[in-house]
């Protein structure tokens, strides 16, 4: 991508110097003395390097400076010398190499006949460059204009279907968020028509005398563009600045090629005017997107919000409006395209820094990498219920960590607890958003630092109804395994692992999810499986191993999968990670802000998946929160005697990436902790290690005796329960009544008891059903 700054500084410069020439300046540059060359600077100067710099990747520096060579050569070569044998030569040799390097792959990798059509049309427009450079040196002025004509049209049916290709799976997937279903995405039959018209439109208008079957084609080919536009359903995209922009683009395309056609139609020896509608319109504003967004993908950098982006288009669309309706004002025109490209330009060189806000600092025994929650300015202070116990790196007394050697740099964690409410001045100041109701109580960036109303009776219904739900299940499960206790008798078959007393790790967490989010869950997954939203019915007649759940009883308590809200769950330690990681790249690669959330116990955090997970999140910046539900057990085995280090949120700072451990099971500190962490995820700005130290008031499975752990344990826990200590916040702080927190426990007790009677009364699987979904 070497390619997209120099391209948007070539454009910048050579627009403003060859109107200049043009409109009776001095030429300062003889190849930008006549419209001929004029247009083969832009088509092949900067047009070719913007496909070369989207198309070519991963080669080797001596083949990339060699690429680069031939660029600068001819481009220097032809403005000095145009007709010269070394612009023939540097020109040929660039547009050889860019075919040579960027056909193949699509060709190779290909297996339908539209996809393969962008090697022969890189071929064409590269043929079309060597004809013109050629026509130059032999100072043929006549097929050299229909070269340039001809290529014009090649350049527009190539962006014709890259732009499709960008567009559709982008507006699938964040209508997908909205709980749309795009049904028309790439349209194969309309790009195919598209690839077919183009080049029969290019074939008639070489033949003399076919100019107005051409024209016709062509306005095929502009109402096809304009069809495939309008079933992408953009305007349901407002919030998407690169979709828009893009769109706006592929309008560009469709009106150019319209009035192109319409003047061969016509018989206009040289549609100058339709012309620039795709030059200046369609390239301009595509060109500009597509450097721009492919760069902040490259950078993992979100492409929803580009608003220096959005201005440099607005300006090119002036520029093309002025060409279209005042061709006298070339000048003007020419200063706002400039003007567009040095936006762009600057725009593409300030993404080779830090993301705002990342912290990526030297790493050595006297600079570790500083973790800090939620940065902004340091002179801000605010003072709030929240204790944040932080300091500088190196300093084990105000981290909160017993002094070490002199020299030594122990790991810098932030750790929130609530339980001592003082101002926090720390620097780790927390940012403040809108909130709103679920399902999108998730402000758009920045974290609500109290927590709405709305958003605390969100909290505790979903608690509430997590603990009543498992409550419930306990009792259902031991329904005929007793006197003598046998895993498969009774009305629920297999293991059974609940997590009642973990419920803040999950509404705390999921409050500020979306619809479209992700989240991957353990073996105890009920609490988040229910905070996600997840249909309760099914889920619990699933849970009995009825024909009515969600996998038709087949999954059991520990495998439960509802695509309707992205949520899974699976009975293998540590699993969690990598599906969660790879639903963070799919949304990066949608150019959707959507996040993940992976959910591990303490023990998974020991397991080398999930390691992995977090180095390629954090290698790769992705939008995925990891939690850790600490309940100081892993089966029955205390965390000290399975873990080197007390706070699996240490960990973080292997991975370079913020690591915040929540204290004392409460809700309120998960909510700012989890916050701060999706909204920094939805920002571009990567992953998030959070570890709750929470509690689990049953045992590992349903039937453990519970010798590992002191008798008064569980009895003293459920003392400081994590749902009434909310309760007493909510009517104690935030204005909530008695009524209406009982109004909410009772609505979730009675959706809970009617997912129990709904799964009771679902039928048995049919045998024969066991042969279903089996491919091997």
């Amino acid at each position: 991508m070497l390619f997209f700054p120099l391209a948007a500084a070539h454009a910048l410069l050579v627009v403003p110097l060859s109107v200049h020439a043009l409109t009776g300046g001095s030429a300062l540059l003889p190849g930008l003395a006549t419209s001929t060359g004029h247009a083969h600077e832009m088509l092949f100067g900067f047009a070719l390097a913007v496909v070369a710099g989207f198309t070519i990747n991963r080669i080797r520096r001596p083949v990339l400076a060699a690429l680069l060579t031939f660029w600068l050569a001819g481009r220097l070569a032809f403005l000095a010398a145009p007709g010269g044998t070394v612009a023939l030569l540097a020109n040929g040799l660039f547009a050889s190499a860019v075919v040579v390097l960027a056909a193949p792959p699509f060709m190779r990798a290909a297996k339908k006949w539209r996809n393969r059509a962008t090697g022969p049309l890189l071929i064409a427009i590269a043929l079309a460059a060597v004809l013109t450079q050629v026509s130059d040196v032999a100072e043929l002025s006549g097929p050299e204009h229909v070269v340039l004509r001809e290529a014009v049209v090649l350049l527009a049916v190539l962006m014709l279907f890259m732009g499709g290709r960008l567009i559709a799976p982008a507006a699938a997937g964040h209508l997908r968020l909205q709980g749309a279903v795009l049904s028309a995405r790439v349209q194969p039959r309309l790009e195919g028509a598209l690839l077919l018209l183009g080049g029969i439109a290019v074939l008639l208008r070489a033949v003399p005398g076919a100019h107005v079957a051409a024209g016709g084609v062509l306005l095929l080919v502009a109402a096809t563009a304009g069809l495939r536009l309008g079933r992408w359903r953009l305007w349901r995209c407002l919030d998407r600045h690169d979709l828009i922009l893009l769109g706006a683009g592929y309008a560009w395309l469709a009106l150019g090629l319209a009035l192109l056609g319409a003047a061969w139609v016509t018989g206009s020896p040289m549609p100058t005017t339709a012309l620039h509608a795709v030059t200046v319109g369609a390239l301009g504003t595509l060109t500009i997107t597509v450097m721009a967004r492919a760069r902040r993908i490259a950078m993992k950098r979100q492409t929803a919000f580009m608003p220096d982006i959005v201005l440099a288009v607005l300006l090119v669309g002036v520029a093309a409006v002025l060409r279209l309706t005042l061709p006298a004002w070339w000048t003007a025109a020419s200063l706002l395209w400039s003007l567009a490209y040095t936006i762009a330009l600057v725009h593409l060189l300030r993404l080779n820094g830090p993301a705002p806000g990342a912290r990526r600092p030297a790493v050595g025994l006297n600079h570790p990498p500083p973790v800090r929650l939620l940065p902004i300015p340091v002179q801000a202070r605010v003072c709030s219920g929240l204790n944040v116990v932080a300091g500088v790196p190196g300093d084990p007394e105000a981290s909160g960590q017993a002094p070490g050697p002199p020299h030594a740099n122990p790991p810098f964690v932030p750790r929130i607890d609530r339980r001592q409410p003082r101002c926090a001045e720390s620097g780790a100041i927390l940012k403040s958003g809108q909130p709103q109701k679920r399902p999108d109580i998730a402000p758009a960036g920045g974290v609500a630092m109290e927590p709405s109303k709305d958003q605390l009776l969100w909290m505790y219904a979903a608690m509430a109804k997590a603990r009543h739900y498992e409550d419930t299940m306990a009792r259902a499960y031991m329904e005929g395994k007793t006197p003598k206790f046998d895993i498969g008798a009774g009305l629920v078959p297999g293991e059974m692992h609940l997590a009642a007393g973990q419920e803040p790790c999950a509404a705390g967490v999921c409050v500020h999810l979306r619809a479209g989010d992700t989240v991957t869950a353990t073996h105890r997954p009920h609490h988040v499986a229910i905070a996600k939203g997840v249909d309760l019915n099914r889920m619990t007649a699933e849970i009995y191993g009825r024909r009515d759940g969600l996998a038709g009883g087949r999954g059991g308590h520990m495998h439960l999968f509802d695509p309707a809200v992205n949520f899974a769950c699976s009975g293998i330690i540590g699993e969690s990670a990598g599906p969660a990681t790879g639903a963070a790249l799919a949304a990066r690669l949608q150019g959707s802000d959507a996040v993940a959330v992976a959910y591990l116990g303490d023990g998974a955090a020991n397991q080398g998946a999930f390691h992995e997970a977090l180095n390629l999140a954090s290698l790769w910046r992705l939008p995925v929160v990891f939690v850790i539900e600490d309940n100081a057990w892993g089966i029955s085995v205390p965390k000290s005697r399975s873990t080197a280090v007390p706070d699996n949120s240490v960990r973080a700072r292997g991975y370079d990436m913020p690591g915040v451990h929540v204290a004392d099971n409460d809700t309120l500190a998960v909510f700012d902790a989890a916050g701060e962490a999706v909204a920094r995820a939805r920002r571009g700005e990567g992953p998030t290690l959070i570890e709750v130290q929470t509690y689990r008031y049953y045992g590992h499975f349903q039937g453990d005796p519970e010798v590992y752990r002191p008798k008064d344990e569980v009895a003293r826990l459920k003392a400081r329960d994590p749902i009434d200590r909310l309760r007493g916040h909510m009517l104690d702080n935030a204005g909530v009544t008695e009524a209406e927190a009982d109004e909410a426990l009772t609505r979730v007790r009675a959706e809970v008891d009617a997912a129990f009677e709904f799964a009771r009364q679902s039928g048995e699987p049919a045998p024969e059903d066991a042969l279903e979904h089996v491919f091997a």
